[in-house]
């Protein structure tokens, strides 16, 4: 029983980790549509369709992202948005600004996400971990039935109490 409560803190805590990556890799496209303003709204409505359609593609991918593969939809989003960003030809020094600021803001989202994909493969249990915690628990259930109470009543009540402390883990 020790080993998975050990095992769940620290899903726990990758489950939280990846929560946190997805948050910040989300957020941190925000300030490029803002940005875009200095361009006009042609621009800046194609960098919000791009912003939505790449934080969607995340969202639908998540499967993929879990298994540790990297989704060639989220890919091509990114890849557009860069595309986008480097057919600019920025005139004015805000522009120019800009531009330098969101290849930068891009490159740390490519970075983000390479960190999302990890954390979130890293928080997967193995399927061996998996049937370990099941063997342990059901071995710690059986040992548990081996005591005995002068109420049989009580017995089964703490064995199920066992169980079920095991099964909500």
């Amino acid at each position: 029983a020790g080993i998975a409560g050990f095992t769940i803190i620290a899903l726990r805590e990758n489950f939280t980790e990846a929560q946190h990556a997805t948050r910040v890799e989300a957020l941190g496209a925000t300030p490029l549509e803002q940005g875009s303003r200095v361009f006009g709204p042609a621009t800046e409505d194609r960098l919000r369709r791009e912003i939505i359609a790449y934080n969607q593609s995340v969202i639908d991918n998540w499967d993929t992202i879990k298994e540790g593969n990297a989704s060639p939809q989220v890919r091509a989003n990114m890849d557009a948005m860069f595309t986008t960003i480097e057919s600019l030809r920025p005139p004015t020094a805000a522009q120019r600004a800009f531009v330098h600021e969101a290849e930068a803001r891009l490159l740390d989202l490519s970075n983000q996400r390479r960190d999302r994909i990890i954390t979130t493969h890293e928080g997967e249990l193995p399927s061996l971990m998996w049937i370990a915690i099941l063997i342990a628990s059901a071995i710690t259930i059986m040992f548990a039935l081996l005591f005995g109470l002068e109420s049989a009543r009580l017995h089964y009540v703490m064995v199920a109490g066992l169980a079920a402390l095991i099964g909500t883990n």
